[in-house]
């Protein structure tokens, strides 16, 4: 068989003879991957999906000397009744800190952050609310960490509870313990926080209700508004008081603890706070400044602990008018201040009161009985009478050893009792409204100046020109509108005056008169029903006066302009001894001299009344007699200073011999007979200047007195009397020597604009604002202070290298001195005024010191 045919057979065979399919065995092991295909064509692209929503909106770069800022806010949740807490509630509080963008600052990126909670808000009751808190309250706490919460490192009086949760976004959450007894009120929770560099800081609040729905408000208004402001708050929006100085502990200071006035304050300065003594010790204590007379002293009696820190502010004089710390409605917005009396409320005041012993420490020291004659000397006491007791009131005594009457005792007392001898109003020994009356506003008659006008002759005018004669044309009422018929013509003193100064132009004030008695000079007349006729002594004349106790110069010419007549009247009043008091209206009204188109009814707003006034309260001068700031200028010009001797015999006080005189001792005073030609020796008169060219127009008058203490002194260098070059000495009325070293103004003296204050009212152009005010975006605003001279600069920066930069950028021209202060300090220059003075938060404000 051939090989072919057997392989058939072999083919058929196998098929004919197929058996049943076997199980299907393992797959066997995957081959070598086969080379990669060619890449295929790209597809068509897909169709755009729709726009995302939009990103937070990022930060803007920092300007320079910008920081990244520091804000916040607190919100607590709604209690279960919607409106207060009640017992067994827990408060809880959401605390967000955030950068000048809105972004949340997580507490670990913070230099420090701290909570506190305290209430209710009246008075005394305010406590730090330790146990809500959770917080420790030894004060002898290693970390310090007392009546506070650290945000950043907590320590809690029971560690059990957390009270703080830092959320996922960088916020917290904080849980308070639950309300257990409390009093009612509203309850406030604050966190002070600041940047690692301390540049930023910020003191948020948020307020809680415990047991009742009614708000309470703060003593001194609402936070924001409160009457501290008045004097505390600068016009860059940064309240000014104790903590924002710079000091060893902080040297850019603490501006954040100062913010929100008194809320802020009673965060630490509370009943039972992280401060031992309270806002209302503090407040009075410093307040009451120069008048304290054991200040700081320990009270055990109302549990008030010594407070050395008040001995500090025995420099301050309390700027409002009159009588300065007597006014409790310059800080109170309500009238707790005589209706709820307490022996700390008025122990912090009254400092040298114990009430637990009933004694006076030391003594209050009234001083001797009235004179026996008119401006004759005061009368020593004698131990034998009860003068005293008539002149001074009850409790009063003589002290034999030294001829004064003195209060040495008080009645042992309570704070329940407080109110049976000192009610508010009326009734008891002494009610508090009484005793801090403020008699120029509660013992005058009000008197108003009605009308006034300017008459040439027969003919009611505004315009006048040299060789005329001014007629005045004035009605008098009271605050009841009846009319002041007692200021009559003659001599005499009488106790009622009225003077007439004439000055200008009114951009460069100088007098064209002396200050004119109506009295004594001229002719007045009265119609019986408080209308007066006054017809001035003299002509105007073509030249001014010169500047006030200035000997020699060149008188200014009285060139055309706008000019005024400045008219004021002074009542005195004398009683209750020794008091003495003056009701002072005033007003100026302008006319036209020569030829011009300016209009009179434009004044002089170099400085504001109402800026005055915010401090203040009711600015006045000359013991009273002036009451109106922006009036000053018309006697205070340019050039003048103090007394001098240089004026021939100027006058002090009476004397028989030349150790009577108070400036005999240091050389620049005797005794001399001026009264009666008799050879008798009567009135004290200068020999020498004892504060040569000190000046008393009205710019650097006032910035060198509201900076005094800050003052370095060049200046009065030449002073020849025992404080000579040690502080700010005028020599004033009867050569009396008047030291304001001490005085320094609440705000940082580099906010100009808090005495050089906006007229505010609407223009079209400079015309239509005030001297000193210019039309900017539609309103008047203060301009004065942007100009720069050697008078105004170097009456605040007073020291020898200032001096000799002004000096040497005068020129003495032919024509008389150039200052070139423009070259550099114009508005706009490198070094202009607003520039230089700028007080961007992070640049520290001086010591007090």
């Amino acid at each position: 068989m051939t090989r072919h045919l057997v392989a058939a057979l072999v083919v058929v065979f196998a098929v004919g003879c197929e058996g049943p399919i076997g199980p299907t065995g393992p797959a066997g092991p995957n081959g070598p991957s086969g080379p990669t295909g060619p890449t295929g064509n790209d597809g068509q692209n897909g169709d755009a999906g729709a726009t995302g929503p939009a990103g937070p909106q990022g930060c803007v770069g920092l300007a320079p000397d910008q920081t990244p800022g520091l804000n916040g806010k607190i919100t607590f949740e709604k209690p279960s009744n919607g409106q207060y807490l009640v017992p067994g509630e827990r408060a809880v509080a959401t605390i967000s800190l955030t950068d000048r963008c809105g972004a949340i600052l997580p507490v670990s990126s913070l230099g420090s952050a701290r909570i506190y909670f305290y209430g209710p808000r009246r008075g005394n009751a305010t406590q730090t609310r330790s146990a809500m808190l959770n917080a420790v309250t030894d004060r002898n706490a290693p970390d310090r960490q007392h009546h506070f919460v650290d945000l950043k490192t907590p320590k809690f009086a029971d560690s059990a509870q957390q009270n703080l949760r830092v959320e996922t976004d960088g916020s917290m959450t904080y849980t308070f313990s639950a309300v257990s007894n409390e009093p009612a009120g509203t309850y406030t929770a604050a966190v002070i926080a600041n940047s690692v560099d301390n540049r930023d800081q910020v003191m948020i609040f948020g307020d809680i209700q415990i047991g009742t729905a009614t708000v309470e408000e703060w003593l001194t208004g609402p936070m924001g508004q409160a009457t501290c402001l008045s004097c505390h708050g600068g016009p860059n929006g940064v309240t000014y008081m104790h903590h924002i100085r710079s000091s060893s502990r902080s040297p850019l200071g603490s501006r954040n603890l100062d913010s929100a006035p008194i809320a802020s304050c009673k965060a630490c300065h509370n009943a039972d706070g992280y401060s031992p003594n309270t806002i209302v010790r503090k407040v009075h204590g410093l307040h009451r400044g120069a008048s304290q007379v054991a200040a700081g002293v320990a009270h055990p009696e109302y549990n008030t602990p010594e407070d050395k820190s008040l001995v500090d502010y025995k420099n301050v004089e309390y700027p409002s008018f009159p009588w300065g710390e007597r006014d409790c409605t310059s800080c109170h917005a309500d009238d707790s201040w005589k209706t709820k009396p307490s022996r700390l409320a008025c122990g912090s005041c009254h400092d040298n009161l114990y009430t637990d012993t009933g004694t006076l420490s030391p003594p209050r020291i009234f001083g001797k009985l009235p004179p026996a004659t008119t401006n004759g000397p005061q009368v020593a006491c004698s131990a034998s009478n009860d003068t005293c007791v008539s002149t001074y009131g009850t409790f009063a005594v003589c002290n034999g050893a030294t001829g004064n009457c003195e209060r040495q005792t008080h009645p042992v007392a309570t704070d329940a009792q407080c109110g049976n001898c000192h009610p508010a109003d009326s009734g008891g020994l002494s009610p508090i409204s009484v005793a801090h009356a403020l008699l120029t506003k509660t013992s005058t008659r009000g008197i108003r100046i009605a009308s006034f006008e300017l008459w040439k002759g027969a003919t009611k005018t505004d315009s006048f020109n040299v060789g005329d004669r001014i007629t005045l044309k004035f009605k008098l009422v009271d605050k009841n509108g009846a009319a002041v018929t007692n200021l009559v013509s003659g001599t005499g003193s009488g106790a009622m005056s009225g003077t007439v100064v004439v000055t200008g132009p009114i951009d460069d004030r100088q007098r064209l008169t002396a200050p004119l008695s109506i009295k004594t000079t001229g002719t007045l007349t009265h119609d019986g029903n408080g209308a007066y006729t006054y017809v001035l002594p003299a002509d105007i004349q073509a030249n001014a006066l010169l500047p006030y106790n200035v000997a020699t110069g060149t008188p200014r010419a009285n060139g055309a302009g706008i000019y005024s007549v400045y008219f004021y009247i002074n009542e005195q009043f004398s009683t209750p001894y020794p008091l003495s008091y003056r009701d002072a209206p005033d007003i100026v009204v302008n006319f036209k001299l020569g030829s011009t188109t300016a209009s009179t009814s434009r004044q002089r707003q170099l400085i504001t009344n109402a800026s005055c006034n915010n401090c203040h309260d009711d600015v006045q001068a000359h013991g009273g007699g002036r009451h109106n700031g922006e009036n000053c200028s018309n006697c205070h010009t340019k050039g003048a200073v103090d007394r001098t001797n240089l004026i021939a015999d100027t006058q002090g006080n009476s004397c028989t011999q030349d150790s009577d005189c108070f400036g005999f001792a240091s050389g620049w005073e005797i005794c001399k007979d001026l009264k009666n030609n008799d050879g008798i020796k009567d009135t004290c008169v200068l020999t020498d200047d004892p504060t040569p060219n000190v000046p008393i127009a009205l710019g650097p008058m006032l910035h060198s007195i509201h900076y005094a203490r800050l003052r370095s002194g060049y200046a009065e260098s030449t002073n020849k009397f025992e404080a000579a070059g040690k502080g700010l000495t005028y020599l004033a009325f009867r050569n009396g020597l008047v030291n304001l070293s001490e005085i320094l103004s609440p705000i940082d003296g580099r906010q100009c604009q808090t005495c050089h204050g906006d007229q505010g009212t609407t223009c079209s152009s400079n015309a239509a604002c005030s001297v000193g005010q210019a039309c900017v975006s539609g309103k008047c605003k203060n301009v004065a202070w942007l100009e720069p001279s050697t008078a105004a600069c170097l009456s605040c920066h007073d020291d020898a290298a200032a001096a000799g930069h002004a000096a040497l950028n005068t020129w003495q021209s032919p024509n008389g001195a150039v200052e070139t202060c423009n070259v550099c300090h114009s508005s706009g220059s490198a070094y202009a005024v607003d520039a230089v003075h700028n007080t961007f938060p992070t640049k520290p404000v001086g010591p007090r010191e």
